[in-house]
């Protein structure tokens, strides 16, 4: 993912797996006509190829997203964001969720909900099947480092 931020060169980025599928044909269509702001990060929902179950919509706050992450596969990134900020490394499944908490932290009055389904993924991939064990021990920390002590500890209590 980082390799593609340095290649890409249009005004957004989506990042599609290779067995991603945007939801129909007038997807990007619809997404065109409510961008209004080239500085902002637009998302919307997407749905489970499988289960046909659909993602929670609007991001209502930080706890909210160190919950739940909106999946990369619906979220439109601007130039001025991507060419930016990298995905960690060390995070080799769960890099994006950690991208959007980074993300959110600083940008949170520029993510734009849309109440679109942008796509559908496969959740018996990689992501849908395994833990990122990277993550999960720095998950408390990497909330508590962003969003503060008091977000860090709820979710420490909430995990356990």
């Amino acid at each position: 993912m980082n390799k593609a931020l340095g290649l890409a060169n249009g005004h957004f980025l989506i990042f599609m797996g290779a067995d991603d599928v945007f939801y129909d044909d007038k997807v990007l269509k619809k997404v065109g006509t409510q961008i209004r702001d080239k500085s902002c990060i637009y998302y919307g929902r997407v749905q489970k190829k499988n289960s046909g179950c659909v993602s929670r919509g609007k991001v209502k706050n930080a706890l909210d997203l160190c919950r739940e992450n909106i999946c990369h596969q619906s979220i439109f990134y601007p130039i001025d964001i991507y060419k930016c900020h990298d995905y960690k490394l060390k995070y080799k499944i769960y890099a994006d969720f950690v991208y959007n908490q980074e993300l959110y932290s600083k940008y949170y009055k520029k993510f734009i909900y849309m109440d679109l389904i942008i796509s559908i993924f496969n959740e018996n991939g990689i992501s849908g099947l395994h833990n990122d064990k990277a993550f999960e021990k720095d998950r408390c920390e990497i909330a508590r480092k962003l969003f503060g002590f008091w977000l860090g500890g709820i979710l420490w209590l909430g995990l356990r």
